[in-house]
């Protein structure tokens, strides 16, 4: 009986090690572990900048009687900075002939954006909008397309490639499309950007998060499985890293925000220094990983 119990005492442990071996082995816990940072200070750009200021003018109008917020809208684009809250209109110019038969002229007011919000930080919101709009609208009028990602709700600048007997299409020095025509399916790779405005502190800052669309032979934005199979095969971790995105960002801040170009007044991309720093590739993380193991995947 004493035999039998350290028997199996015996292979209860050696099941034990066998478990420990496999989870070192192919448990993904091993792999998504926290590592301690690197004790080292940084310069960190951030994907933002402040607005500081709107050289234009906020124009106001109430609405006609009876007017529906939906037939605004359904006579204006999207990225227009028009918007209406409370029966009123508010547009950073004065609207054009498609709205003037549903707006009250006589009621227009303008004014300087600062003076409107005053000591009522609540308009804040609305200037949130129409400022991500008036961004969106500048670039559309500088030879960019829009795109609303109507799942993850994400406005998006994109430049399209017009030109298909050309593999390429810069502007301003900048790559923003590639055409990869050696597949059964030839497609284009458009470096796009995702562009917001939100408010914190009772501030507004403008941010850019670089994005990737795909278009077909159509012309036509690709999406769904097929999108994210094409991401999966063109992963843009094999080609980004934080000079590039850094770079894409600053293009973009240049292209829609630099001075001449914008009625907005805004800080650069906004940095900060920290004093610990994540490993910068994967050979440094290799490398703390081996000298930080966890006692529970070592075989002891």
């Amino acid at each position: 009986m004493l035999g039998n119990q350290n028997m199996k005492e015996m292979e209860k442990q050696i099941d034990q090690i066998k478990k420990r071996r496999k989870d070192r082995s192919h448990g993904y816990d091993y792999y998504l572990r926290e590592l301690p940072p690197i004790k080292e200070k940084q310069k960190i750009i951030g994907n933002f900048v402040e607005i500081k200021n709107y050289s234009g003018q906020l124009y106001s109008y109430e609405l006609e009687d009876d007017v529906e917020n939906w037939t605004i809208y359904s006579l204006i684009k999207r990225y227009e900075p028009v918007h209406l809250n409370s029966s009123v209109c508010y547009a950073l110019k004065c609207v054009d002939e498609g709205l003037r038969n549903y707006v009250k002229e006589e009621t227009c007011r303008a004014s300087a954006p600062k003076e409107w919000i005053g000591e009522n930080p609540d308009k804040l919101f609305i200037l949130q909008i129409l400022f991500k709009k008036y961004l969106l609208s500048s670039g559309v009028e500088r030879g960019c397309e829009y795109y609303f990602d109507e799942r993850e709700r994400k406005n998006v600048l994109y430049f399209a490639h017009k030109d298909y007997t050309k593999d390429l299409t810069h502007i301003e020095g900048k790559q923003v499309a590639r055409l990869f025509r050696d597949t059964a399916n030839p497609f284009v790779k458009h470096e796009a950007m995702e562009i917001d405005v939100k408010i914190y502190d009772e501030r507004l800052f403008v941010f850019f998060s670089p994005s990737v669309l795909f278009s077909d032979q159509n012309k036509e934005l690709i999406t769904g499985k097929r999108a994210k199979r094409l991401h999966q095969i063109i992963s843009s971790s094999k080609y980004d890293n934080n000079l590039t995105i850094y770079g894409d960002m600053k293009w973009w801040f240049d292209f829609l925000c630099s001075k001449g170009r914008t009625l907005l007044d805004t800080s650069k991309l906004l940095d900060f220094v920290g004093s610990v720093r994540p490993p910068k590739d994967s050979t440094t993380r290799n490398g703390l990983a081996a000298t930080h193991r966890m006692e529970k995947y070592l075989d002891v």
